[in-house]
């Protein structure tokens, strides 16, 4: 009997090895889900590139208006925005430069449009915009860095009304990407019921970004923490060099605080960047990056699916 029961457990064992050998497809993510999870990348707001070329001045216009907002596959709630996305649209100058910013109220409430140095709550502009009006707003002598742009009212960030502005300065480092990523929660009575989301730019995965690069590219993110809980910020197989100087692989980040990273993608295939808080990757704040080799020249979904996530 125990013979036959060894028998029948390596036979049992076999028909499963050949089974993975035969079908592998089956116990990979489908195409449909690896295309999801391209959705983040794929989305105009989230788009990986942000260079400026010096110019006299920069004219940008925002409005605010009310949107049902999918933060994770099927799950809504409504948001305010700015140009009716999670961040709202990424503004950058050089220092020096003047910079106007027509907004456009079209939420039912007056709005405090306020920028601050992210990480710092000092408010270097600010305008108060009631429903219905216009109102442009010039802003001159901002220093180079990271700032954000927020309704600093009641309900204004815990609705999603936030943005970056990158000022550039004389003595940028040389990258091939430039990133900012905004970690935030959304929370009852916001959300519709009882859901928390943890997000990245806005979404939880699959929905966030999914950022595409090139072995040896050189990437800045701009991590800034809008929330109101701590956050940090990882990315597997790959360290950054912080604004300190220091290398760096896990940042953790203050409610409104703000840390710049360089890193040089060095390792290909699929990465998971995330915050290490269990409850935080638990809603939805958690996403990939892929690196392809050097020479590819295929099809980057392709590359996710067979290349190895990590």
């Amino acid at each position: 009997m125990i013979q036959f029961k060894a028998a029948s457990a390596v036979l049992a064992f076999i028909a499963l090895l050949a089974f993975q050998v035969v079908t592998p497809a089956y116990f990979l993510p489908s195409d449909a889900e690896i295309e999801m999870d391209y959705q983040g990348h794929l989305a105009g707001h989230d788009g990986p590139q942000l260079f400026c070329e010096p110019s006299e001045s920069r004219d940008y216009a925002l409005t605010l208006s009310e949107v049902r907002w999918e933060v994770a596959p099927g799950q809504f709630f409504t948001a305010w925005t700015f140009n009716g996305a999670i961040p709202g649209p990424t503004l950058c100058s050089y220092e020096g430069e003047a910079l106007q910013v027509e907004i456009t109220n079209s939420l039912g409430r007056t709005v405090e449009f306020t920028v601050v140095t992210a990480g710092e709550t000092e408010a270097v502009a600010t305008a108060t915009v009631g429903s219905g009006e216009t109102y442009a707003l010039v802003l001159n002598g901002l220093p180079s860095g990271t700032l954000v742009y927020r309704d600093t009212s009641e309900g204004g960030v815990d609705h999603g009304l936030y943005g970056a502005i990158v000022i550039y300065g004389n003595d940028e480092p040389q990258v091939d990407h430039d990133i900012v990523v905004f970690e935030d929660e959304f929370t009852p009575p916001v959300t519709d019921g009882d859901d928390f989301f943890a997000v990245l730019n806005g979404k939880g995965y699959p929905l966030n970004p999914h950022y595409i690069f090139t072995v040896d590219e050189v990437v800045r993110f701009r991590m800034v923490n809008i929330g109101s809980e701590y956050h940090t910020f990882h990315i597997h197989g790959h360290v950054w060099l912080d604004e300190r100087g220091n290398n760096n692989d896990n940042e953790v980040l203050a409610p409104g605080e703000a840390v710049d990273g360089l890193v040089q993608m060095r390792e290909p295939g699929s990465w998971m960047y995330h915050c290490h808080i269990y409850d935080h990757i638990a809603g939805g704040m958690t996403s990939m990056l892929t690196v392809l080799p050097a020479d590819f020249e295929g099809d980057p979904v392709a590359f996710c699916r067979y290349g190895g996530a990590q």
